[in-house]
């Protein structure tokens, strides 16, 4: 096993430096629409791009047995250490959300859109506020595999929420 792994979860889309990052992009579209300077609209873009590709990252770090959830974005990063004996288990459960997609050339063309993922959590018994995500998935195998192989790994207590309710409807399903 590798003393350390790097999990990957993607585009920190959601968070703080992505928003920052596209008022940037924004702005330095503006500028450029108003010709203030070349360099300064150049500068304001490829800083906002840079950090609106942010990637929020999990880093194990399994021979000092510590793990950290990190913004990564070029050569900075921002996120602490943890010791894996503060973290008790790994979480599977489903997420799910919608929004309505409106055509811009059409707005009576509208289609409901629904997103699904499976996600993994830590949750860090000392500071409940330290949980944070560990995996995300598209699809329940993939999720259950990676939970089982990740609880092995970090020798934690794991739980499928999914699998749980599952067995409950047909645990009631068989009563009747």
């Amino acid at each position: 096993m590798k003393d350390k792994e790097h999990i990957i979860l993607g585009a920190s889309f959601g968070g703080i430096f992505s928003t920052i990052g596209s008022i940037m992009f924004v702005a330095g579209v503006f500028m450029y629409r108003l010709e203030i300077p070349a360099l300064l609209t150049h500068i304001f873009l490829v800083l906002s791009i840079i950090l609106i590709v942010s990637l929020e990252v999990v880093e194990i770090d399994y021979k000092q047995r510590r793990i950290r959830k990190i913004i990564h974005f070029v050569f900075i990063k921002q996120g602490n250490w943890e010791p894996l004996e503060n973290f008790d288990k790994l979480v599977l459960g489903a997420d799910h959300g919608s929004f309505k997609l409106v055509s811009p050339a059409h707005p009576f063309f509208q289609k409901d859109v629904n997103l699904r993922s499976y996600d993994i959590y830590i949750f860090n018994s000392i500071n409940p506020e330290k949980t944070f995500l560990f995996m995300s998935f598209s699809n329940i195998p993939k999720a259950q595999k990676n939970l089982r192989i990740y609880a092995e790994k970090l020798n934690i207590e794991m739980r499928d929420t999914i699998q749980e309710g599952w067995d409950r409807v047909r645990e009631r399903e068989s009563r009747y």
